[in-house]
């Protein structure tokens, strides 16, 4: 069976680590072919082996875990798990050659679009889905958008309202809302 393992740890010597990893796996598989892909804080395994799911785990708890080394196994079936990485990493890892939908310059600007604000103050955030369009990607489309999304209202904004216009007012949203800051 083939496994896949994921391993979250920061070492002063990654590359060494992974070798150190790699050679413990080995003990476990009937396969030379370990294939692996690693960053600065993780590292992803692919490897075949005989042993039971269990007998990895334990083993791998017995080197990882008491060491507080966060880490997850499990069973490759292809058709029953969905990722996404860089081409060449999937080519190298798993065998596949697969062919990007977006170009670098699409996905930059994109992931700019997505993570915009995260540097920000949650106030500051002021760009919202119909701000974007550069031509590429009509995201309300692309996200099946039909309608605003429902603004939920402040206390703030709920309190006014019945000072101005009475509870009976209130909306099903606004009256949730209300209920809410009531317990």
């Amino acid at each position: 069976m083939e496994y896949l393992l994921y391993v979250f740890a920061k070492h002063d010597k990654q590359e060494k680590f992974v070798t150190f990893l790699s050679e413990e796996i080995f003990i476990m598989t009937n396969d030379n072919d370990i294939r692996y892909y690693y960053g600065p804080e993780s590292v992803i395994f692919k490897f075949k082996s005989n042993e039971k799911l269990e007998d990895i785990g334990g083993y791998l708890n017995d080197v990882l875990g008491c060491s507080g080394i966060v880490f997850f196994l499990q069973p490759y079936e292809k058709d029953k798990l969905y990722y996404w990485v860089d081409s060449n990493v999937n080519k190298h890892l798993f065998g596949i050659e697969t062919k990007d939908d977006m170009s670098d310059a699409q996905r930059a600007e994109f992931q700019k679009f997505v993570f915009k604000g995260l540097d920000k103050e949650d106030s500051e955030c002021d760009m919202g889905i119909n701000d974007f369009d550069d031509g590429f990607l009509n995201l309300k489309e692309f996200l099946n958008i039909e309608k605003e999304p429902i603004k939920i209202p402040t206390l703030d904004e709920i309190l006014d309202k019945i000072n101005d216009k009475g509870i009976k007012s209130l909306n099903e949203t606004e009256l949730q809302v209300l209920n809410n800051y009531s317990k």
